[in-house]
């Protein structure tokens, strides 16, 4: 994925196996590979050069870009909320969700693949 925080880009791979565990490892700028979380319970274990360090994910504001890309990523993957659109034009798949009270903004390809994520804090786009 690429995404943008704050006017500031970074890139990483995501990897969600389940609603339990979802991944992401940082490959970009150089100062954040080596740098990865991932889900854990009802937190995160935050990996810096081979680091871990464990945290609950309430100790982090809900609308943080941190905290909304996971709960996003669980939101649209795995919650029948029925918010889908259709784009012909395009296909592809769009719903507009609410996460954490966050309006967030979510596209999935037409084979159903997660291809981008947009709240006020950042912006994410997806490849495979």
């Amino acid at each position: 994925m690429t995404a943008t925080v704050n006017g500031k880009e970074f890139r990483a791979t995501l990897t969600c196996r389940s609603y339990e565990e979802i991944a992401l490892s940082f490959t970009a700028p150089e100062q954040l590979a080596g740098f990865s979380a991932r889900t854990e319970g009802d937190g995160y274990v935050i990996d810096a050069l081979g680091v871990p360090d464990a945290f609950r994910a309430d100790t982090l504001p809900a609308g943080s870009p941190f905290r909304l890309l996971f709960d996003t990523v669980k939101t649209a993957v795995f919650t029948n909320h029925g918010a889908f659109v259709r784009d012909k034009a395009h296909e592809a798949f769009t719903a507009a969700l609410t996460v954490n009270g966050v309006p967030v903004a979510v596209t999935f390809d037409a084979d159903g693949f997660l291809t981008g994520v947009t709240a006020d804090a950042f912006c994410a786009v997806f490849s495979r």
